[in-house]
C-alpha cells in the first residue's frame, strides 16, 4: 500500500503485527473521522478554540533537557478530558513525560510519521475509545491547541512502529488463534453450512428386532457415502429411504450440540444415526464454508493477541526508558 511504503521510507522499517499494521490499514469506521480532522486541521472547517485566559509560561519540569511547560500540562488536561481519561495535573504530567520520552528514542531511528498518518492514528484511537467519531473530532479541534494533540499522536505513532519493528519476530499462531475463537463460542462463528438430511423411515409401531435392523443399513450406508451427490444415489436406492433437499444453515442458527456434531463430521460425509420421530436421521455435510465474517474475526483475534505481546515488550522498553531517565521537576 503506499502509505506502508512512505512509511518505509520515512522511518527505515516496514510495520509489524497490530502495532506493524497501524500505518497501514485504515479501518473502515475510522475513515469518516480521519476526514473530519483532516478537514478541521487544514482549516476547511473551521472551529474557535477556548485557550481560556492568556496563561505565561513556565518550566515545570524537564526529560533529558526536554521542556514541559505549564502550558503543555494544561493542554494535556484538556486533551485527557476529551479522551475520557484521568485528568488531573499528575497525570497530564505523567503523560507528557511518557511522550517525551518515546519521541527522545524514536529520533534516534529517524521515525518521522506524517501529518496524514498522525491523524489516521488519532481517527483509529477514537474508535478504540468507542468514542463518537463527530464528536470526537470537534472535541479534539474545539478544546486542545492542535499542535498539542498532534505531537501526543505523534510519538505514540512513532514508537507503536518502533516496537513493531524491532520486536517482528513476535507472531500469533493459528492455534492461539483458534482456541481463541472456540473460547469466544458461536459469538464469532460465522461458518455456514450446506446439508442433507437422509431418514430411514422406520414405521411407529415396528419392534426392536426392526429397529435394530435399521440401524445397521443406516450404519453400512454412512460407510459408504462420500459425497452429497453420488451418496444420495445411494440412500434413494434402500428401501422406504428420504433424501430432503439440500438446505444452507448458519452456524448462529444452530444450537452448540448440533455445531459440535457438525465441525466433527467431514465435508461429504454423514453423521451418526440418531432415533428421530420417523425413523433413523442422519445428516449429510455437503460442505463448510468459512464466511468473510469469520475470516475478519479471526484476523481481529490475530491483531488483538498479537497486540498484547508487544504491550509487554513495550511496557518493558519504555519502562527501561524511564529508569535512565534524567528527570528534573521544578
Amino acid at each position: 500500500m503506499a502509505l506502508e511504503k512512505d512509511t518505509a521510507r520515512t522511518t527505515g522499517f516496514l510495520p509489524t503485527g497490530a502495532f506493524r499494521t497501524v500505518l497501514c490499514k485504515t479501518i473502515r469506521p475510522a475513515r469518516a473521522l480521519a476526514l473530519a480532522l483532516s478537514m478541521l486541521a487544514a482549516g476547511v472547517l473551521t472551529l474557535a478554540v477556548d485557550s481560556g485566559p492568556a496563561l505565561a509560561q513556565r518550566l515545570v519540569a524537564t526529560v533529558n533537557d526536554a521542556p514541559i511547560t505549564n502550558y503543555d500540562v494544561a493542554q494535556r488536561i484538556k486533551l485527557l478530558r476529551v479522551l475520557r481519561e484521568k485528568a488531573t495535573s499528575a497525570s497530564a504530567l505523567e503523560s507528557l513525560i511518557e511522550d517525551r520520552l518515546k519521541a527522545g528514542e524514536t529520533k534516534k531511528y529517524t521515525i518521522n510519521p506524517t501529518d496524514q498518518q498522525i491523524i489516521e492514528y488519532a481517527a483509529r484511537d477514537g474508535q478504540k475509545r468507542k468514542l463518537n467519531q463527530n464528536r470526537f473530532a470537534f472535541a479534539l479541534q474545539r478544546s486542545v491547541d492542535q499542535l498539542h494533540w498532534k505531537d501526543h499522536y505523534r510519538s505514540q505513532l512513532a514508537w507503536d512502529t518502533l516496537i513493531g519493528a524491532l520486536f517482528k519476530s513476535v507472531n500469533v499462531s493459528t492455534r492461539e488463534v483458534d482456541a481463541e475463537l472456540a473460547r469466544r463460542g458461536s459469538k464469532t462463528s460465522k461458518t455456514q453450512y450446506v446439508l442433507r438430511q437422509v431418514i430411514l423411515v422406520v414405521p411407529r409401531n415396528a419392534g426392536a428386532g426392526a429397529l435394530q435392523a435399521r440401524l445397521r443399513e443406516a450404519n453400512g450406508l454412512r460407510t459408504r457415502f462420500r459425497d452429497c451427490n453420488s451418496g444420495a444415489a445411494l440412500a434413494r436406492g434402500l428401501r422406504d429411504v428420504a433424501v430432503q433437499t439440500p438446505v444452507t444453515r448458519r452456524a448462529a442458527d444452530l444450537t452448540p450440540q448440533l455445531i459440535k456434531l457438525l465441525d466433527s463430521t467431514p465435508v461429504g460425509r454423514l453423521t451418526s444415526p440418531q432415533r428421530g420421530v420417523t425413523g433413523i436421521e442422519m445428516i449429510a455435510v455437503c460442505s463448510k464454508s468459512d464466511t468473510a465474517g469469520r475470516v475478519a474475526a479471526g484476523n481481529t483475534i490475530r491483531n488483538e493477541l498479537l497486540e498484547k505481546k508487544l504491550s509487554v515488550q513495550s511496557k518493558r522498553r519504555y519502562e527501561d526508558l524511564r529508569r535512565k531517565a534524567i528527570i528534573i521537576r521544578r
